[in-house]
Formats: structure tokens, sequence, C-alpha cells
């Protein structure tokens, strides 16, 4: 084992861009033939759980390495590393082999992999000495506003029927689920709602009157008839929604976002469509859709995802992560490759938070998988644990600034 040891040290200690052919290929004969032992020494060597410092290239190269051993047995591998699981999962393939610029981190058992520090445990290792900590939404607190004006408080209702309006009646079920019920014929004329989810609120499911199921994120909002009596379904959204959708051939879904549409028969896709980010992205999970935006017309097929520039440019994208996309609905945040203004943005729609920036913020990329369940003080840790920023917190205000050794 020792002569092994050292044949995986002198290959690691060339830089990855000093890798000639050869190199290439002992690495793809240790991992054929020694994946345990491969493994084993990297864990040995980058897990060790100390603040010894290397340096960014070696460490994310050990990462790229765990990661292509386990995709060459990913059934053998599920590593444990004190409290929880660990499992190197495929989020590096936007990094370049060497990039020493990168944060990377793994959380999906609450621990993160960070550049230039030895892989440590932090979110249950870490004491977290705050005077103000926001936990994450224990409960939904969304409301519908009814055609009238009136609004129902959904956190504050009881189980059952809720309201009735043309006939349809709006049912709230015991798992806290919304839905419209009644017959479209008895329908007189097109009335609308609004549903709101709130930040700080946990993602709540809709069922509308043609059985299409919608499930919000926080800080979302749904308008859309009580009964869909005409040739088309319209529903307008704000924020993040995932839809599935009724099939029904005389009707065509569609989904509106200011000047963006999305048009289905029935299908299952996400929404992403905050006012607050640069791009609105609509994700096909199942089935196809057709997304159009003044003109321009995008066709996805599943697993592929149109983005909508502040331009109405339709950028169509292949192989998109769905763990990803899905993660709000799942209960998780995934970052692959976000800035810490994207992280933050998510963070205040989730704890209904407000963030502010002082300094220069740098704006390198995290990778991660996290609890939504954390508290948000457990997070803004293992964020401090990068040294790449760190933030003060009063309250519900939230200031990042860049790293400062204490």
């Amino acid at each position: 084992m020792e002569e092994l040891d050292l044949i995986i040290y002198e290959l690691f200690a060339k830089p990855g861009s000093a890798w000639a052919d050869q190199d290439w290929k002992r690495f793809e004969e240790l991992r054929r033939d020694h994946a345990i032992e491969l493994r084993d020494y990297f864990l040995r060597n980058y897990a060790a759980g100390t603040a010894e410092e290397i340096s960014a290239d070696e460490h994310i190269r050990a990462l790229k390495v765990l990661e292509r051993i386990q995709s060459s047995r990913p059934e053998e591998f599920g590593v444990a590393i004190g409290q929880g699981s660990v499992r190197v999962v495929p989020r590096w393939r936007r990094l370049a082999w060497p990039v020493a610029a990168a944060v990377v981190l793994i959380a999906g058992a609450g621990y993160w992999y960070v550049a230039k520090i030895r892989l440590q445990a932090v979110a249950q290792q870490v004491a977290v000495a705050r005077s103000h900590d926001v936990a994450p939404p224990a409960t939904n607190r969304a409301t519908i506003t009814l055609g009238n004006g009136q609004k129902i408080f959904l956190d504050s209702v009881g189980n059952g029927e809720l309201a009735t309006q043309n006939k349809v009646k709006i049912q709230k079920s015991g798992e806290g689920v919304i839905a419209y019920q009644g017959n479209i014929a008895d329908v007189a004329a097109q009335e609308y709602n609004v549903l709101s989810n709130p930040r700080g609120s946990r993602p709540i499911s809709l069922t509308l009157n043609d059985g299409t199921v919608v499930w919000l994120d926080a800080a979302s909002s749904l308008r859309y008839p009580v009964a869909f009596a005409g040739s088309e379904r319209k529903v307008e959204i704000s924020g993040q929604g995932y839809f599935e959708v009724a099939h029904d051939a005389s009707k065509p879904f569609k989904v509106l976002r200011g000047s963006t549409q999305v048009e289905v028969l029935g299908t299952h896709f996400d929404v992403d469509a905050y006012e607050d980010d640069s791009d609105l992205k609509v994700t096909l999970l199942e089935g196809k859709v057709k997304v159009s935006n003044d003109g321009t017309i995008a066709m996805l097929s599943r697993g592929e995802q149109a983005k909508v520039n502040a331009g109405g440019q339709i950028i169509k994208v292949s192989g998109v992560d769905i763990d990803e996309v899905m993660a709000w609905k799942n209960g998780k945040f995934i970052f692959s490759g976000n800035d810490i203004t994207s992280v933050m943005r998510q963070l205040s729609r989730w704890y209904d938070v407000d963030v502010t920036y002082q300094g220069n913020v740098s704006n390198e990329e995290f990778v991660g998988d996290i609890s939504r369940n954390n508290n948000i003080s457990a997070i803004l840790a293992m964020l401090e644990k990068t040294r790449v920023v760190q933030f003060e917190v009063e309250g519900r205000k939230i200031t990042v600034e860049p790293y400062q050794k204490k």
C-alpha cells in the first residue's frame, strides 16, 4: 500500500495543467484497478478535518478525482464522515480541471468542502454565537385574494370549504392543499383569483379546476381563473412555480410572465420568474413545451431549459441538473456555481430577511447542497468558513462583507 501511495503522490504532485498523456493513462489505470485504494488515499489526505492549508488547485483536483472514482462504481461509495454521510456528486462540470479561484462546497449531510482549508465537518460542529437567529419557515402563510377583493389567510382557516364562486368550491384539505372543485358548465363568467405565497413561507400546493397541480415557492404568486371556461387555460406567475398540467388536447395551457409565454397541452415543468433575477428560466421535466417571447420561439424536450434574458432573447440549455432546479420543492438549497448575491437572494426569500452589501464582496462561486430546514445561522457559518465572506446580523437584516481574518 505504501508503494501505491507513492505512485498516487507523485502523480498528483504535478499541476493539473502539466499532466501528459501517460499521466492521464496512469490515472485511468488507478481508477480502474485500485478505485477503493484511490478513494481512501484522498479521504485520508484531504478529509482529515485539520486546519492545515493546501492550495486551491490541489484541493479541487482532489474533489474531481473523488467524483471520477465514485462515477466508476457509485454503488460502492457512501462515504461516512462525522455524523452524516457525504456523497461526491457530479457538480463540477462548470469548473476547469485546475480552477484556483473557485470556492467548492458540498453539504448534503451538513458538511462543506472548502477550497484552501482541509475538508471538515461544519454544520453540526460549528458553535453558533449570534445574538439573533432566524429559523426556517415553520408554516405556510399564503393568501388567496378572491375576485371581489376578499382575502383568505390560509394559515388561520380550518379545513373544508373556504368559499364558493360561480358554483365552484374552494376546498382546503388536512394536508393544507388547496383545490377548486366544480362543473365548468355551471360557470357563468370568468373570475380570477390570486394565490400569494410571501417571503418566509413554506411552498404551497394548489389544484386548479382542470386538475392541474401547481406548487408555489416563497415570494411567489399565481393569478388564475376559478374555472377554465374558454378555449384555453391561462395563468400568470411571479416568482417560482412547478406545474403538473392535466392533459387536454382541446385547451392548451399557457403560463404568462410579462411578454414571455409557456404553452403546453399536458406536461411537468418549472418556471423560475423572480423579478430580481436576471433571467427567466423554464425547465421541462416531462413532455414538451413551447416558450415564446415577442415572436422568438423555443421548443423544449425533457431535461432542457429555456433562459429568457432581459432583452427577450431565448437561450436553450440541454442537460440541465433537475435536482438543482427542483431543490426548492424538495426542501433543499443546491448551488452549482452561484455567486454570493445569487445565494443571498435565495436565503432572503426563504428566511424573509433583508440583505445589504458593504465593501468589495468577492464574486467567487459556491457549490453546495444544504437542507432548507437549517436555521440561517448554520448556513451563514458555513459560508464564513470559506474565508470569502462574513456577515453582520441584526434581527432580519444581514450585511455581507469581504472576509477579514479575526
